[in-house]
């Protein structure tokens, strides 16, 4: 888990009806033999309010969320990739492809995130986790993400 914070010193006037936008890209690598098999395996999940949820990434698509997310995470068969907004995502677009067979990616996927700033705000805390996909692992970590 890596805590960061995006700091705005006197980027105030940058911003656009208090909000700020954050892209996020990944790229996930092929790491099994069978290509097709690790893309049936990965998952996008996402906490949505309460509403926990996952989309199988198959052959690729999007997700929209109009009203605050929680979290985002990209989950292929062993490690995960999440990114936590300690204050939540005001709205969200997540993207994905997956390339040709020839390129081994499983999938490279975009996230195009709005961030509530308040007025005079310096700094957005952030989390980003890197990190085993094990239920007993992220357990503790996903309760607490979801406050």
């Amino acid at each position: 888990m890596v805590d960061f914070v995006i700091g705005a010193n006197g980027a105030n006037q940058l911003f656009t009806n208090n909000t700020i936008n954050l892209l996020w890209q990944t790229e996930i690598p092929q790491v099994e033999k069978t290509l097709s098999y690790e893309r049936q395996q990965t998952n996008f999940c996402y906490l949505n309010g309460s509403k926990y949820d996952f989309v199988r990434l198959g052959s690729g698509g999007n997700e929209k969320f109009e009203k605050g997310v929680n979290w985002i995470s990209f989950n292929p068969q062993f490690f995960v990739s999440t990114l936590i907004a300690k204050n939540k995502f005001q709205s969200a677009e997540v993207n994905w492809v997956t390339p040709a067979d020839s390129l081994r990616i499983i999938a490279q996927t975009t996230a195009n995130c709005k961030l509530t700033v308040a007025a005079n705000t310096t700094t957005i805390p952030m989390q980003l986790y890197y990190g085993p996909n094990d239920y007993k692992l992220l357990k503790p970590m996903v309760t607490k993400w979801n406050k």
